[in-house]
């Protein structure tokens, strides 16, 4: 039988094939062919095909755009969005629109064109991390930013132009909603988590006390409307969060004995 499962997340039911899913052979996936390192923007000597560095980490003293680095950071040669400039934030008719001014950086992953992250020494994938933290930490100074996001693509199948190793960061003037979403339920979580962890209970992945902590609650019709639902959130912004869990376990077993 197909199951609906539960997003502990978001909160969202997706529909899964458990019968009949398919298999990592029906997948026609293309071989994997380099077509070399002649005229690759992202190697070392080819510096000038790219925009002047923003960021580069190497362990030898260097002139600026030139080889010897171990993760060099430019802008993208085609950027999604600019960087100069406000969002000037506007309504047309029933669209809301804002400028498209934001961040979009190429982090170049090595000098190798033909090494992949997991052939890299762990100092080489150091570098990486580096280049991720530095350049987020950097670009969090700027206030119009509210979101950033890196992401890294590897061949053809998956996007990338370039077959030399790269991620990718931007940088948006919002929060995308379903990230938003994510950090709300996240935060509700939490909140339950903090408060049950207070009273000795444990909880499971979507915020709800745990069955085995009260054996009992297994014999309450509609537990999840109970424990799950939003009903400990709404009651904690009136009496707290503490209480609230209390006034609900307290509901729980005035309904057993009904």
């Amino acid at each position: 039988m197909p199951e609906l499962r539960k997003d502990p997340i978001v909160g969202r039911w997706v529909m899964v094939n458990v019968e009949n899913p398919y298999l990592p052979e029906d997948f026609k996936i293309k071989p994997f062919h380099w077509k070399g390192e002649e005229g690759c923007p992202f190697c070392p000597g080819n510096e000038h095909l790219t925009p002047p560095e923003t960021e580069v980490f190497s362990e030898a003293k260097r002139k600026p755009n030139e080889p010897g680095w171990k993760v060099r950071v430019v802008p993208n040669k085609y950027p999604a969005l600019m960087i100069e400039g406000g969002a000037h934030r506007r309504g047309v008719g029933i669209y809301d629109i804002s400028n498209g001014i934001g961040a979009h950086e190429v982090i170049i992953d090595s000098p190798y064109h033909y090494k992949d992250i997991p052939e890299l020494s762990i100092s080489e994938v150091e570098y990486i991390i580096k280049a991720y933290r530095s350049r987020s930490v950097d670009l969090r100074k700027d206030k119009r930013f509210k979101y950033i996001l890196i992401f890294r693509n590897f061949g053809q199948d998956a996007g990338a132009s370039l077959e030399h190793g790269h991620s990718q960061l931007i940088a948006l003037p919002m929060v995308p909603k379903n990230v938003n979403e994510e950090l709300i339920e996240l935060d509700k979580i939490k909140s339950i988590t903090m408060g049950a962890t207070k009273l000795g209970l444990g909880v499971n992945a979507s915020g709800g006390i745990r069955y085995e902590h009260l054996p009992s609650l297994a014999q309450v019709s509609n537990l999840e409307d109970i424990v799950l639902g939003d009903y400990i959130i709404q009651r904690s912004m009136l009496i707290g969060l503490e209480q609230a869990i209390r006034e609900t376990l307290q509901l729980i077993r005035l309904r057993e004995l009904d």
